[in-house]
Formats: structure tokens, sequence, C-alpha cells
């Protein structure tokens, strides 16, 4: 994954992708503990980070696109959230990160990424949370706009992305992930549409 960007990085992504994805964040938020400690894996624009934040004890947003994170870094400074930090890494390999985290947050991510790295940014994950907070696509996609609309972008993206998006979808995406990762769900949310779930799980 290393050294993967994208041209939707930064100011793109944050006036086209941030609003359409803000029922995703709410729901993911409904799910976090106020006064708890937080790392965002894919922070994107730093959004969710930044949001949580207002809440939480203490947030680290994670992502491999230095463009992104110069952008969520001048959002932070805008805002003047001491208590987030944004951090250059690739999720696949171990982060580095010394101290533990009440949750980690991964959001329409990990479908971007083989299957064999999806295990593996999980089980780096296992070593610093109890609480995982997933969101991708459910599976199987709903036969409405929604997604059509979903099929549409990830072929869109092409190449390396829409052959990882097949692979998630094939191995029934977020619940079979949990179960060859030893995750037990807590909590599922999936939108009226049917085309996201957000998943809590925790390590057994």
């Amino acid at each position: 994954m290393s050294g993967v960007t994208s041209f939707y990085d930064g100011w793109f992504y944050s006036k086209i992708i941030d609003p359409a994805t803000a029922e995703i964040r709410r729901a993911i938020g409904s799910l976090i503990k106020d006064n708890s400690s937080v790392i965002d894996i894919g922070c994107g624009t730093g959004r969710f980070a930044l949001e949580i934040s207002r809440r939480c004890r203490y947030v680290v947003g994670v992502d491999i696109s230095p463009r992104m994170l110069k952008f969520a870094n001048a959002q932070k400074q805008r805002q003047v959230a001491s208590n987030v930090e944004f951090i250059h890494g690739d999720a696949v390999n171990a982060l580095g990160l010394e101290r533990e985290f009440d949750y980690a947050v991964m959001s329409f991510m990990l479908h971007s990424v083989t299957l064999r790295e999806e295990i593996k940014i999980i089980e780096n994950l296992k070593g610093i949370t109890k609480n995982l907070i997933f969101s991708d696509y459910a599976v199987p996609q709903p036969k409405n706009i929604g997604g059509v609309i979903t099929f549409l972008a990830e072929l869109a993206a092409g190449g390396r992305h829409f052959r990882a998006y097949r692979e998630f979808m094939s191995n029934n995406g977020l619940e079979s992930l949990t179960e060859k990762c030893n995750l037990s769900i807590r909590e599922q949310i999936t939108d009226k549409a049917g085309t996201y779930k957000v998943i809590m799980a925790e390590r057994q």
C-alpha cells in the first residue's frame, strides 16, 4: 500500500465525499463513549477525527496519503483541536504506536485492500485496542440505485482497487472478516437503503 494516493485526495474529497458520508460518521460516533481515546485508520481529510474529538479525550488519525494529511492538519489548525494528532502510516504494517486506544475505527477502507491485507491490518489493531468499529459496503448490495452507484464508483476506481472490492464482496464482506479474525460482533447498523453496514466488534 505504500505511497498510494488518489486524484480525489484533499479538497475534492472534502467537498464531495465527506458530505455524502455524514450519516455513516454519525452511526460510527453513536457507538463511541464520551471521553474515550480513538484511532481512526484511513482518516482521509480528518473530518471524523475532528468531529469525534469534541467529546473524546484523545484522537489519532492515520493515513497513507501525504496530501490528505496536509489537508487534515490544516483543518486541525483552523479548529484549534489540541487533542488530535494526524500521522503518516501504512496500516498493513505495524504502526509503531506504544499506547492503547479505547476504539479503532476504519471507514470504507477494508474493501480497497486484499483479504490478506485486511487480516493483517486487523491483527495489528488487535494489539492496541479491544474495540474495533468498521464501516463498509453491505453484502450483497441492494438491487436499487444505491447498489448501482456503488458498483459504478468502484468500477471507475479500476485496477487494484476494483479487484480488491470484488474480493471483499465475494468473501461476504465484514461479517466473514470478523469471523476470520476471531472477533465477536457486538452491534450492527445498516442504512435504510441497505448499501452500507457499521459493525462494532471486540477481540475474543
